[in-house]
């Protein structure tokens, strides 16, 4: 085994990952939505597109300027300068919070582009463009997940709308892809350790990082990439592997440290931190404090250890729901080009569910996204009802 556990496995961590996957599939299931989706048919999609597109530049474009010139980010940087800066920034500007909000739906003129197929290549070239301008913000704060999640929305999207199928040709470029992804991700995690300015060996601080608290790596490996006679490029790749299983599989290891621990409930706190910022600072003019119990603070926790955060054995009514959620958007799915983009953003967030929250934080922005954008749909709809009339 490439990797040990430090601590024993909880029966209680086992038997609530199980519950809340079951209310998952439970609210799934016994839920029927009757929908008038066929009414987004009539929705000129060109336009629509258009104006989502240029809706987006502008949120990209203020969220830029908030980066480079209020918070003075620079490429010129180091990551741990950018992160500096960025932390001790503190945006009441409305328009600012917008943008960073909707531009969390970068991908929807990409997804919506494919379930409808439309034939403008300008569109579409734009449209994958844009998939690519969350980067700008990972460069300069040297974040990993971005290049994950846009890998996930094209290999997903192209799966569901069977842009291509399973077989061996499509198998191996998947393979080569996420080889390739990994090892990005990997050169983004050791700038960032060098950029620490620590004396040790960088090999040594990265075998050495949170990841191994509870999840130790075999220290046959670890003497493999700290031995010096090995070839840097073989020390590399086992790295890279070793890294790859730790930050797949250590979340649920995490969970199982805090599930018999004596911390706060955070009734929504935790996960829902962004409303509750939100409020602190433009409502109530206070200033926001973090919440968060958890006794090794910055790690992720999966789905299932940030909603026992916050509720407990409750989450499983959590689950409950969302499954319902989830149910509500698949049956519209078919007939709706709207709600086509959290089809796909759904099955990124079951994917993670046990490796880190995406409904916790920034990751809840796309449903708001959805929202402001389902309002522009019906304002379509509405334009063209009134056309439709007059003539």
């Amino acid at each position: 085994m490439p990797a040990k556990l430090v601590e024993v496995f909880k029966l209680e961590t086992l038997l609530l990952i199980l519950a809340c996957y079951a209310g998952l599939i439970i609210g799934f299931g016994i839920v029927n939505f009757k929908t008038k989706s066929n009414n987004y048919k009539n929705v000129n999609k060109g336009r629509l597109i258009k104006s989502l597109l240029l809706s987006l530049l502008v949120c990209f474009l203020l969220r830029w300027i908030d980066l480079f010139y209020y918070r003075n980010l620079s490429f010129f940087n180091d990551f741990l300068e950018n992160r500096r800066l960025n932390e001790m920034a503190s945006t009441t500007n409305i328009a600012f919070i917008f943008a960073s909000i909707f531009k969390s739906i970068y991908f929807f003129p990409f997804v919506i582009l494919l379930k409808c197929g439309h034939k403008s290549k300008l569109l579409s070239i734009t449209a994958i463009l844009f998939l690519f301008f969350p980067l700008v913000e990972a460069l300069l704060l040297g974040t990993r997940k971005p290049y994950f999640e846009i890998a996930f929305i094209i290999i997903i999207s192209l799966f569901i709308f069977r842009k291509i199928r399973f077989n061996l040709v499509n198998l191996v470029g998947l393979f080569i892809a996420g080889f390739l992804l990994m090892t990005v991700s990997y050169k983004v995690l050791i700038k960032r350790e060098i950029e620490r300015g620590t004396h040790e060996d960088v090999y040594k601080v990265i075998t050495n990082g949170r990841y191994n608290d509870l999840l130790k790596p075999n220290e046959k490996i670890v003497e493999y990439i700290n031995d010096p006679t090995v070839d840097s490029n073989k020390k590399n790749y086992a790295l890279i592997l070793l890294q790859t299983g730790q930050y797949i599989n250590h979340g649920v290891f995490e969970f199982n440290h805090i599930i018999d621990s004596n911390i706060p409930i955070g009734w929504g706190r935790y996960t829902m931190y962004p409303f509750f910022k939100f409020y602190d600072k433009l409502v109530a003019k206070n200033n926001y404090e973090n919440f968060n119990p958890s006794p090794r603070k910055y790690v992720y926790l999966t789905a299932f250890g940030s909603f026992y955060i916050d509720f407990r054995w409750a989450s499983v009514v959590i689950f409950l729901l969302f499954g319902m959620v989830q149910k509500y958007f698949y049956t519209n799915f078919k007939d709706s080009i709207i709600h086509s983009p959290l089809v796909v953003y759904l099955a990124i967030i079951n994917v993670f569910l046990p490796i880190f929250n995406y409904l916790r934080g920034s990751g809840i922005y796309p449903f708001i996204g959805f929202s402001l954008f389902f309002v522009i749909c019906h304002f379509f709809l509405k334009k063209l009802n009134e056309k439709s009339i007059s003539t």
